[in-house]
């Protein structure tokens, strides 16, 4: 997990046996909720928009990653605050 850009961050996960999307599904509802939750002093409602890019090929660059990611926060972003979007590459 790290920081990216200003107010963007990237995960990579290993899935293993287990089904990505069930992973990804769970994570990306459980920050959502996170988010919703933090109180800010000012009354500023915040939230957040996730893209996920699931891909099962070893090589893919880090590149492809987050340019298939991006779209689909971008996606979540167009639907509204609080929303995820997977993409399988």
């Amino acid at each position: 997990l790290g920081r990216y850009g200003g107010d963007e961050f990237v995960a990579f996960i290993a899935f293993g046996e287990q089904d990505p999307h069930v992973i990804a599904e769970r994570l990306s509802k459980s920050i959502i909720e996170k988010v919703k939750s933090i109180d800010v002093p000012d009354g500023t409602h915040v939230g957040c928009s996730i893209g996920v890019a699931i891909c099962r090929q070893k090589h893919t660059s880090f590149y492809d990653l987050l340019e298939a990611s991006d779209k689909a926060m971008y996606t979540s972003k167009k639907a509204g605050k609080g929303r995820f979007t997977i993409v399988d590459m």
